[in-house]
């Protein structure tokens, strides 16, 4: 998935809930820990507004090292985006072309949001329905990421730029047609603006166990 794409998702994901009727909305993350007013296209608006949450999910987030935080949050429909749970429609309104496979998991509170998406090219068939392990990739959102593999957007609410550090664990081991879950773990660290080494380092680590929100739900 392209960077721009990412990004007006994972905004459209943090307005998404407002759209609905839910809580207040919070700010989108950018990559590196800013935040961004930006509310995606109208189409993808259109599409996610008209998922409907099917019950009662939540994830989780701890955060160690120089920088310590935790948050538990119940699921919105600001939470998840699966390509698989969405009928034909809105998956060419979003771009979701034939044999592809497109997550986007958004754990966010007021101490912070940690976005997790698939890399742009990602087929069914490297993302199947199933319990698998996948590697979450150092460095962020950038171009030329491998299909299959796990990107992330790190908003700690702070004025740092956090980055993946060193490649880390995003394991599913629940993927029905209802239910998503599983669990996460990485290294990262903050760095200045043209700085290859980082000023402060913490690990994440995180649990999701969301029920489908999307218009071919079960």
């Amino acid at each position: 998935m392209p960077r721009s794409k990412i990004l007006s998702l994972v905004a459209v994901l943090a307005i998404a809930v407002a759209a609905c009727g839910g809580a207040k909305a919070t700010t989108a993350p950018q990559s590196g820990g800013q935040g961004s007013a930006a509310p995606g296209s109208s189409d993808v608006v259109v599409a996610v507004s008209s998922f409907a949450a099917k019950g009662g999910g939540s994830c989780g987030v701890q955060i160690d090292g120089d920088v310590t935080k935790s948050w538990h949050t119940d699921q919105t429909t600001a939470t998840l985006l699966v390509s698989d749970w969405l009928n034909a429609a809105d998956r060419s309104m979003l771009g979701v072309k034939d044999g592809e496979a497109e997550l986007l998991i958004n754990c966010q509170s007021d101490q912070g949001s940690i976005s997790l998406t698939t890399t742009s090219g990602t087929t069914s068939a490297q993302l199947p329905k199933a319990a698998g392990t996948y590697v979450i990739e150092a460095g962020g959102i950038v171009a030329d990421r491998k299909p299959g593999e796990i990107q992330t957007v790190i908003n700690l609410k702070d004025e740092n730029l956090w980055r993946v550090t060193e490649p880390g664990t995003f394991e599913i081991t629940s993927f029905t047609p209802s239910h998503l879950a599983g669990s996460f773990t990485f290294k990262i660290g903050s760095f200045e603006v043209g700085s290859s080494a980082a000023t402060s380092a913490a690990t994440i680590s995180g649990t999701f166990d969301l029920a489908c929100t999307g218009s071919a739900c079960s």
